[in-house]
């Protein structure tokens, strides 16, 4: 009898260890974010990653409208306007847009390359 209580707790360890181990690891940059969010429209898709939550997302004929925290970012067919500013142009035929608010800075890529990345207060 003792040798099937020893089998059985060895049984239940190794089982307890093995779903300890392939448990994720935190990753410091995805555990910080509040707001993740996809939209899409004609064709075209804007993924949004902030720190910080995100209090209006939409999409409008040829654009789509992001407000964080106080500040608006719009993505239009030509360029990319962060509170009414324009700050960079967007290449032509993008559709697969990328915008990620975290660590006081905004970057937006555009099917996969660099549109823009500047410092973004909060």
């Amino acid at each position: 009898m003792k040798t099937k209580h020893t089998h059985l707790i060895i049984l239940a360890c190794c089982t307890l260890f093995a779903a300890a181990g392939c448990k994720p690891k935190a990753n410091i940059a995805t555990s910080s974010v509040k707001s993740e969010l996809t939209l899409s429209n004609g064709g075209r898709e804007i993924h949004l990653i902030a720190d910080r939550p995100a209090t209006f997302a939409k999409t409008e004929e040829d654009k789509f409208v992001l407000h964080i925290t106080g500040h608006e970012v719009v993505i239009n067919r030509e360029q990319v306007l962060v509170d009414k500013t324009i700050h960079s142009p967007v290449p032509a035929g993008t559709k697969k847009f990328e915008v990620i608010f975290q660590a006081g800075m905004l970057t937006v890529k555009g099917d996969g390359a660099m549109i823009m990345e500047t410092p973004f207060n909060k």
